[in-house]
């Protein structure tokens, strides 16, 4: 039996349809602490737009962590660290030829759940208090031979990709195993190369990544400050040395420029989004707006795109998210954003980090 005309059409498009790969989903993880995902998200969009306008002050002192008087030295981006206790932060630097700090937040609760403010008077901020003095840092990692300027960083379970800036017109995606905090263990590195005039010379300005439903995994590298996005997929489900990427066509046109960080979420139905973070003041420290975007994933096949889903504002009283900012999720499956400031502008020359999570319950 021959099938004809318009119904023969119909099939021949539903098998073309079919025939094309769905685009990528996040690894659902309802688990806190695992590594090899983070846990996942509830509802993107009510996390973040339950984020309080206002930061909870908190901070550290820098050990021996200083060269912040220069324009180009500065932090550069924040995560929390779902490992351990929880009570551990990830911040990175320009300028020097530190990479990364380990922070230890001793000083706060051990649940998982947001830190809560540690520089407090009468249960009001106060910002003539420094942190307490067992919050600090812990240990130092060096940037990358022939590598400079570390980037906003992202980790997806223990697994951190910090980017770096090299001279000329090559970059680098650095990535770590953080499962033991105190001792970051390097894992290998992936080289990238300028796409375009747009984003010359080459900046791996930062890094964004998720696991896949697969279990391989997303990065997302940004290209001075995100004016240029390349998705890439990775080849297995492990990160070896060196790591091996393939890369994704997605449309990003709808995306704005000039984000300081990304991070990508994974809500608990696998919908991935990528959120970024930049504060409107140019060139920084100019105080302007500190704001989140939000994009999803969509498409399939050869047409994946992001696609606007939403935007807003908090106000840094101490952090600047034109310095660094990044997101965290606790065990409830709660979303905290953390801000830090440019520098040691915090009292008695510590640094400042400021914690948008949402009031307790009841």
């Amino acid at each position: 039996m021959r099938i004809t005309g318009g119904l023969a059409g119909l099939l021949l498009l539903a098998g073309r349809l079919q025939a094309q790969p769905p685009v990528p989903r996040g690894l659902v993880e309802h688990r806190w602490g695992l590594a090899e995902a983070t846990r996942c998200v509830p509802d993107v969009a009510t996390a973040l737009a339950r984020l309080p306008e206002a930061g909870a002050p908190l901070g550290f002192h820098p050990a021996s962590e200083g060269s912040f008087l220069s324009f180009l030295r500065h932090w550069q981006g924040v995560q929390r660290i779902a490992a351990d206790d929880g009570r551990w932060l990830v911040a990175t630097r320009s300028g020097t030829a530190t990479g990364f700090v380990i922070v230890r937040m001793a000083s706060r609760d051990a649940s998982g759940g947001p830190f809560r403010a540690s520089r407090l008077r009468a249960g009001r901020p106060a910002p003539d208090l420094p942190p307490p003095p067992m919050d600090r840092v812990l240990g130092v990692v060096p940037a990358e031979p022939g590598l400079e300027h570390a980037g906003g960083p992202q980790l997806a379970g223990h697994l951190l990709a910090v980017p770096y800036e090299a001279r000329g017109d090559s970059s680098a995606v650095v990535f770590y195993d953080v499962g033991d905090p105190s001792t970051p263990r390097r894992i290998g590195q992936v080289r990238g190369r300028a796409r375009g005039p747009e984003a010359e010379p080459a900046h791996a300005s930062l890094a964004a990544l998720a696991r896949l439903a697969d279990r391989r995994w997303l990065l997302v590298v940004g290209e001075r400050s995100s004016k240029h996005l390349t998705f890439y997929r990775s080849v297995d489900s492990a990160i070896t040395d060196p790591p091996a990427f393939v890369p994704l066509r997605v449309d990003a046109a709808g995306v704005e420029g000039g984000f300081q960080n990304l991070n990508l979420l994974t809500q608990c139905d696998g919908e991935l989004f990528l959120v970024g973070m930049h504060n409107t003041g140019f060139p920084p420290p100019s105080l302007g707006h500190d704001h989140l975007h939000w994009y999803a994933l969509e498409g399939s096949g050869e047409a994946l795109r992001l696609a606007r889903r939403g935007q807003r504002r908090v106000s840094c009283d101490e952090c600047n998210f034109g310095a660094g900012a990044g997101l965290y999720v606790t065990p409830a499956g709660g979303l905290v954003l953390y801000g830090i400031g440019r520098g040691l502008g915090g009292p008695g020359g510590t640094a400042e980090v400021e914690e948008f999570a949402p009031a307790p319950a009841g």
